[in-house]
């Protein structure tokens, strides 16, 4: 599986997607902390911002997920070059699962730096200037909570970007792919955007939800595709 990931790498030069996650941190970053999210009156304290930073962080690495699935696993299909790889001496399954792999470590690598970058400018942009309109005093124990909120998020990410797939596989459309990834970052938002921060521990099992759906419905479209003519 590892020279699979591998292959993968090297075929499909991810470093450019890298560059695109990092316009995205750009972005992410003028949003919630230079714009303040959006929001009117500002952030309320740092449990608020982490909130909705984590939020947009997951959002956006969803729909960056759905657009790498579309790119090296539906546009194989439509240029009709995954005969070719389906040629290897290799069970379909297990080079298709190769590319799912690659996406959710991506995804998630992402999202965690994403998160953990624009989290560190409002720290420091928050000690410099600070903006808060409740403000309360930065603990060791808000940094630890938050720590364990950003690896929950990107797998939160990780798991919900392998969804769109199966939509995808049914038509081998791309617009197939990406446009579900929509309509789970608004189910999402409604979820994670609250006057309050959910508790940790519902975000953990939220996160093992999403993560469990998105191996479910891949095993499913891996399935499909195991069985179906690529000709």
């Amino acid at each position: 599986m590892i020279r699979l990931l591998a292959l993968e790498w090297r075929k499909w030069k991810f470093r450019g997607f890298l560059w695109a996650g990092l316009a995205a941190c750009a972005a992410l970053t003028f949003w919630c902390v230079g714009n303040q999210g959006g929001n009117t009156g500002g952030y309320r304290n740092y449990g608020d911002a982490f909130a909705e930073i984590g939020m947009y962080a997951m959002s956006t690495f969803v729909v960056f997920a759905a657009v790498l699935l579309a790119r090296v696993v539906i546009d194989e299909y439509r240029n009709k070059t995954i005969g070719v790889l389906f040629g290897y001496p290799v069970r379909r399954y297990k080079l298709l699962a190769a590319k799912l792999a690659l996406v959710a470590l991506l995804t998630f690598g992402m999202t965690l730096v994403a998160n953990a970058l624009v989290s560190a400018v409002l720290l420091w942009r928050e000690h410099a200037w600070p903006s808060f309109s409740s403000p309360e005093p930065l603990t060791r124990a808000i940094l630890a909570e938050e720590a364990g909120r950003i690896a929950i998020h990107a797998a939160t990410a990780a798991g919900m970007g392998l969804l769109p797939l199966y939509a995808g596989m049914l038509r081998k459309s791309v617009a197939a792919t990406i446009v579900p990834s929509f309509f789970f970052v608004m189910l999402s938002s409604g979820i994670y955007s609250r006057d309050e921060a959910l508790p940790m521990r519902t975000e953990a099992w939220l996160a093992l939800a999403w993560l469990a759906a998105g191996a479910v419905l891949s095993a499913l479209a891996l399935r499909r595709a195991e069985r179906e003519d690529v000709g």
